[in-house]
């Protein structure tokens, strides 16, 4: 009875010292930026778990957000190197937590904030607008650089409206004759090329949002313009030249002088405080020894077979005039009568006569012609000589 009453005292005393082991859980809340950070009740939340060897993500569990926006996970066993993500879809729109790790410790309380959205950029800016431009030889590259800023609450997005690119947020236009333009690997599934502009997919949250690319347009008789119309409210624009060899004149850029830019030696042009659809005019030149630097030798290979084949048919055509001069046809024709009048023992009498006749005829002419060629050398003598 002793030994029974001893084992169960040492059972409650093992049970009370014991922790209680609790699962790990993913604590947040979810709150509406546009409107003072408001709590959102009753909003879907998936608990997303992302793995190396995967390339989507998985869904591992599901909540809703109590009256207060907060959420909670408990957390489902995971591979310690997965990362989580609470998402949630509002107006639209899905956001997403700061990433996590599956063994961090502590977990970290996460907030989402969601917003209203906008159908409209007239409150967008370009903070920055950077063209750098590069002699290629037969064209002229151009990398553009943007950082856009959305300054209000809301969330910008189905701006515009085209065929080709149904419902874009932002637009970045192209200057006529830009051609083969390339996107950042990481960019392509949001921007999409057109013949006049590059549209961008992006949804715009509060914030800036920097954009690049780059295109090529084709020297013309080593001149260039590059024209287009500012696309938003334009902070700074700042156009980089990479060759001093190219000169570059606009009506709107201001000369900056030499700039440095990691270690390259450039020259800066810029105009700062542009206003929405302000026409840019940049007018470019280099001179002719550059362009046979980089594409035109070949050019140049062209141009001199081009003269010899000129050469080749004057010759030919003097060769050709000679052969075929009245002279020279005469003489031809004589020689061949006396070929035939060797033979005249063996022709009939009217076949005599007429070869007599054919080679007084062209004795005839040989003798005027002589004659009027002494007369004419007698008159450029007489010219020549000093009054």
């Amino acid at each position: 009875m002793q030994t029974h009453r001893l084992l169960v005292k040492t059972s409650i005393v093992l049970m009370l010292s014991t922790p209680v082991l609790q699962a790990a859980a993913v604590t947040g809340r979810i709150f509406n930026g546009s409107q003072d950070s408001t709590a959102l009740r009753g909003l879907m939340v998936e608990l997303l778990e992302f793995k190396a060897d995967r390339r989507m993500p998985a869904q591992i569990a599901e909540t809703t957000t109590d009256q207060d926006g907060k959420f909670r996970f408990v957390l489902p066993p995971a591979e310690p190197t997965s990362t989580l993500l609470a998402s949630t879809v509002f107006l639209g729109v899905r956001y997403f937590s700061p990433p996590l790790q599956a063994n961090q410790e502590p977990l970290p309380f996460l907030n989402i904030a969601v917003y209203d959205t906008l159908q409209s950029t007239h409150h967008i800016q370009q903070l920055m607008h950077h063209i750098f431009i590069q002699d290629e030889g037969a064209t002229l590259s151009i990398r553009e650089t943007r950082v856009i800023d959305n300054p209000i609450k809301r969330a910008v997005l189905d701006v515009w409206h085209t065929e080709s690119a149904p419902f874009p947020t932002l637009r970045y236009s192209l200057p006529p004759g830009a051609r083969n333009p390339s996107l950042p690997e990481e960019k392509t599934s949001n921007l999409f090329v057109t013949k006049e502009a590059i549209f961008d997919h992006t949804i715009l949250l509060p914030g800036s949002h920097r954009v690049t690319f780059q295109y090529e347009i084709p020297w013309k008789q080593n001149m260039l313009e590059l024209a287009f119309s500012v696309d938003y409210s334009t902070r700074s624009l700042n156009v980089f030249n990479a060759s001093h060899k190219i000169s570059v004149q606009s009506e709107q850029l201001t000369d900056q002088g030499a700039f440095t830019l990691h270690d390259q030696p450039l020259r800066r042009y810029s105009a700062d405080s542009l206003a929405v659809d302000t026409p840019i005019r940049i007018r470019l030149q280099r001179p002719v020894a550059v362009a046979a630097k980089g594409g035109t030798t070949a050019l140049l290979l062209a141009s001199f077979l081009t003269l010899g084949l000129l050469i080749a048919i004057t010759g030919s055509a003097h060769k050709l005039y000679r052969r075929f001069s009245i002279a020279d046809r005469l003489q031809k024709q004589k020689k061949r009568l006396e070929k035939k009048m060797n033979k005249m023992e063996t022709q009939s009498i009217r076949r005599q006569r007429s070869l007599w006749k054919k080679a007084i005829l062209i004795e005839g002419e040989n003798r005027l012609r002589e004659r009027w060629r002494q007369t004419a050398g007698q008159k450029t003598a007489a010219s020549r000589k000093p009054r």
